[in-house]
């Protein structure tokens, strides 16, 4: 096995237990949430965790950026798991809807501080395997660990757990995550920095990219939303979970397929983003009918995987050979934003009247694909 594929391999099954860990806890905070009585503005602002965790994502940049040494992000990455994966079981002592928000905020923080050392190090690694498959590759492992988590969860419930005992059982895939990450750093050496200088030629620049990816980020419906409207709807909590499983085996395919795609396409892939972001918020606006919950999950499920393989390779591909964890941080630190104004607004018309929020994803989307038709049609 090579350089490239040993690092992306070994942090995918990292993030393999990482993602069953916060995604299987993840997969019943709407359902969770409905428990303790909170309303929609309080679902919509649990993307206050997603922001804290992309502002997160600026601060590990920073800090990769300052001390670039192997220490010194090896440390970045191992605060940031522990804060993450120690958050998740805790969640079992949260008491209510509160106690839910500052342990999601907790969670996304350290999330946010490791991701971009995480992603400049297969980023650094892949530049000659290209980062489109080499980003896909990651996901789809990442994606394995996020449908597992769900179902672990969905079957607890069904067996007559409590909320807090899927919790606690989600500690387990998280000491796995922690051993995985020692082996990790024990063997795999980071120390030369490989880039691909080609690829710098892209006919699109960094401030426009950032643009465009807020633009379709603002668009793009949370997770806590989606459960929140399906649990409102009347929805068992084992089934939210086996349908977060579902988007998830959905977001591992299709970043395989969407980081092959960018190898061959490049930024052109993005205009699928809005495309997908219509069908998938119409589950706000009809959460009880079958047809339009399947075809929202499989929509939401492809669009993640184009987030995390597309939206995430060409940062790679834009950046300065020295400046690969700081722009990380300023795209997280972006989308960030986009998301929680975005998530914010869905919250408060999913309280007053959903038949608005199709509307404004496809106000988002609209604006963004004028960013980007320039660069589609090659004049720019």
């Amino acid at each position: 096995m090579n350089r490239v594929p040993k690092i992306v391999i070994l942090l995918g099954i990292v993030s393999l237990f990482a993602d069953m860990t916060y995604e299987g806890g993840r997969s019943i905070l709407g359902p969770y949430l409905d428990y303790y009585k909170a309303t929609g503005i309080i679902a919509g602002a649990l993307s206050a965790g997603e922001l804290l965790m992309h502002l997160s994502k600026g601060l590990g940049g920073l800090l990769a950026s300052k001390y670039p040494g192997r220490r010194a992000r090896w440390t970045i990455l191992f605060t940031g798991y522990i804060i993450n994966l120690a958050s998740v079981p805790l969640l079992a002592y949260a008491g209510g809807w509160l106690g839910i928000l500052l342990l999601v905020l907790a969670e996304r923080t350290g999330k946010g501080l490791r991701t971009p050392v995480r992603d400049a190090l297969i980023a650094e690694a892949s530049a000659g395997y290209g980062r489109g498959k080499a980003f896909g590759i990651h996901e789809a492992l990442d994606q394995i660990g996020a449908v597992l988590g769900p179902l672990y969860v969905g079957l607890g419930l069904s067996a007559g757990y409590s909320y807090a005992e899927a919790y606690l059982l989600l500690s387990l895939p998280a000491l796995a995550s922690l051993l995985s990450l020692v082996y990790t750093f024990y063997h795999v050496s980071t120390s030369t920095l490989v880039v691909d200088e080609s690829k710098y030629s892209m006919r699109i620049g960094l401030a426009r990219y950032m643009v465009i990816v807020g633009l379709f980020s603002a668009g793009i419906i949370q997770w806590s939303l989606i459960s929140y409207a399906m649990s409102k709807a009347g929805l068992p909590a084992y089934t939210v979970a086996y349908a977060y499983a579902f988007t998830m085996g959905v977001d591992a395919a299709a970043a395989l397929a969407m980081g092959w795609l960018y190898e061959r396409t490049g930024v052109r892939t993005l205009v699928l983003t809005p495309v997908l972001s219509i069908p998938a918020s119409l589950i706000l606006v009809f959460p009880g009918n079958t047809i339009w919950i399947l075809l929202a999950l499989l929509s939401w499920g492809i669009l993640t995987g184009i987030q995390e393989s597309v939206f995430r390779a060409a940062i790679g591909d834009l950046a300065g050979r020295d400046r690969l964890a700081s722009v990380y941080g300023a795209y997280g630190l972006t989308v960030g934003l986009a998301g929680f104004a975005g998530n914010t607004v869905i919250g408060y018309l999913l309280d007053v009247d959903p038949a608005w929020i199709p509307l404004l994803v496809i106000a988002t989307g609209i604006a963004g694909l004028l960013v980007l038709l320039p660069v589609y049609k090659g004049r720019d």
